[in-house]
């Protein structure tokens, strides 16, 4: 066997045993969060309550009981919650939480082999990872946000990447569950992917569609109703919600400054286009990055566990960079500091909360229940500039840019 045969051997070799801890820690995780966690999690019964309306055919999806959290989703996601449904609520705690360890383990997977960290290194980083406040939160909840996070990175830098057939689905699949990874059509769009893009609205239109037939007066409650009211998500001005309409409330009062938002809201999308236009063929991760940090910032509510996709934002800014981005790494690391901070201590929780005392606190107060929304905003920035100003070296070796057997055969 020649030496190009024996390592992609190796590697086909590795893949599976490389797996078997991920999906064993993450089953783990799992049990540990339901022997320390009594109850049903408070979304995960919202979600419950939404499977068992469909089941019902009750047809009231959107007219929840009084007393009770509303269910915020598309239809599309109460149908797929029917499964949640369908079992008791431990079970349903415990493959919640497991789904979403896996799902965390697939985001740190696929960031560390992008970014060329030691895969040995992937388990205990999940380990690590599950223990920011994001991820807790999105655990602790029954939330899910890593599924989402999961989804939209699969499609867009294995199977988009790779012209795969399903390419664009599992993003249909993501907006279907959840309107707000939609942020993440700016993609295939400003890279004019339109076959992707075609796959996405004709799954997207069939997975929103199709609800339809079974409760056509939830759905049509839903698309004129429900997704046109923020009174149902909760207040905006609360602190949990990290978002630059939950900043501008915060600081402003209740009704905020509209205009403010508005151009602060086109700046930042616009930094997500140059951002995908100028990086994306030479960092697809840093670039969906950014448009995660756009979405998060933009969207009117995004609470706390919204904000997993701090996990590969920080792999990514302490990780061992191109030589050509050199000259970033004070700032890419003190912002990695910033997050980590930030994500292991709660610290915005130390600012006032609830009962509207977030309007009227003090200024070091106020920024401090920012933090999110402050580390965001640099983030974007800050990448989307490394991005733009940093160009690949001349005189690469083919080594690395190209596989083993081809850089053997072009230095020949």
């Amino acid at each position: 066997m020649d030496r190009s045969g024996q390592r992609r051997h190796i590697s086909a070799r590795e893949r599976g045993p490389l797996l078997v801890p991920h999906l064993a820690g993450a089953l783990l995780l799992a049990a540990a969060h339901v022997a320390t966690s009594p109850g049903t999690p408070i979304d995960l019964e919202v979600y419950r309550r939404a499977g068992e309306a469909v089941l019902g055919g009750g047809d009231q999806l959107y007219r929840g009981a009084d007393g009770l959290l509303p269910f915020t989703y598309p239809p599309f996601a109460a149908v797929l919650f029917t499964r949640l449904a369908l079992i008791p609520a431990g079970l349903a705690t415990f493959v919640i939480a497991a789904v979403s360890y896996a799902s965390l383990s697939t985001i740190v997977v696929l960031s560390i082999r992008h970014l060329g960290i030691d895969r040995r290194l992937g388990l205990p980083i999940v380990l690590l990872a599950a223990l920011t406040e994001p991820v807790a939160e999105t655990v602790r909840f029954g939330q899910v946000n890593l599924v989402l996070a999961a989804l939209v990175l699969v499609d867009l830098l294995v199977l988009m990447p790779q012209h795969r057939r399903a390419a664009g689905l599992l993003l249909a699949a993501a907006i279907s569950i959840k309107l707000t990874p939609a942020i993440f059509l700016l993609v295939p769009l400003v890279r004019r992917d339109w076959r992707a893009l075609a796959r996405v609205a004709a799954a997207g239109a069939a997975l929103t569609l199709l609800p339809a037939i079974a409760m056509p007066a939830s759905w049509l409650d839903f698309w004129t109703r429900a997704v046109w009211d923020p009174d149902r998500v909760g207040g905006v001005e609360f602190l949990a919600n990290q978002s630059l309409t939950g900043a501008v409330s915060r600081a402003a009062g209740l009704d905020g400054i509209p205009a403010l938002t508005a151009v602060l809201t086109v700046i930042l999308v616009l930094v997500a286009i140059v951002a995908v236009r100028c990086g994306w063929e030479r960092d697809p991760l840093a670039a969906t990055v950014v448009v995660a940090l756009c979405g998060l910032l933009v969207s009117p509510i995004s609470w706390v566990h919204h904000w997993v996709w701090s996990v590969p934002l920080v792999l990514w800014l302490l990780a061992p960079h191109r030589a050509e981005a050199g000259r970033h790494r004070p700032l890419l690391v003190g912002l990695a500091a910033a997050w980590l901070v930030v994500l292991a201590t709660r610290v915005i929780w130390l600012a006032p909360s609830g009962d509207g005392r977030e309007l009227s606190a003090s200024l070091p107060a106020t920024l401090l229940s920012d933090a999110y929304v402050l580390l965001g905003v640099v983030s974007l920035v800050a990448v989307t500039a490394v991005l733009v100003t940093t160009r690949p070296q001349r005189n690469t070796p083919a080594s690395q840019v190209l596989p083993p057997e081809a850089a053997g055969a072009a230095t020949r």
